[in-house]
């Protein structure tokens, strides 16, 4: 599932996300969903700032519909997956 994240396929972690939600709503709800909203506002701060910023986040955070990525895009957020090799060249540029 990583590997193919990595790779940019994020179908197997959205079908094991699909998977998490069905057999533990409410779990996936607390420590997942909830959370995702919640850190919309802090990231908007982080990009009006126009200081370099980076999020870790684990992977389920990412994915579906009520993933960051989708929440971001619906808010109007510029969403750019970036390879690590990619993220690092451009927080290290932005230093210079």
């Amino acid at each position: 599932m990583y590997v193919d994240w990595a790779a940019g396929n994020q179908a197997p972690a959205s079908t094991e996300v699909e998977r998490y939600s069905r057999d533990y709503p409410e779990l996936a709800e607390e420590l997942t969903f909830r959370r995702n909203k919640a850190w919309l506002p802090r990231f908007e701060t982080m990009l009006a700032s126009k200081s370099t910023s980076i999020v870790i986040v684990g992977l389920f955070h990412m994915v579906g519909p009520r993933g960051i990525l989708s929440l971001c895009k619906k808010e109007g957020l510029s969403v750019e997956r970036l390879s690590l090799i990619e993220a690092t060249q451009r927080v290290h540029n932005a230093g210079h």
